[in-house]
């Protein structure tokens, strides 16, 4: 009985950190997209600046 609770429990601990990782690995993404858009739009700024 103790092995099942051990084996659900680390399947659990599996699913969560793979979660968290796809969650982070998105978030990056998301991240660098907007890094570039507001990059591009940044450079934009100093050209009419100029």
């Amino acid at each position: 009985m103790k092995m099942t609770i051990i084996v659900i429990a680390v399947v659990v601990i599996f699913i969560i950190t793979g979660l968290f990782l796809t969650a982070v690995n998105w978030g990056y993404k998301v991240k660098h997209t907007v890094d570039t858009i507001t990059h591009d739009d940044s450079e934009q700024m100093k050209e009419v600046k100029k």
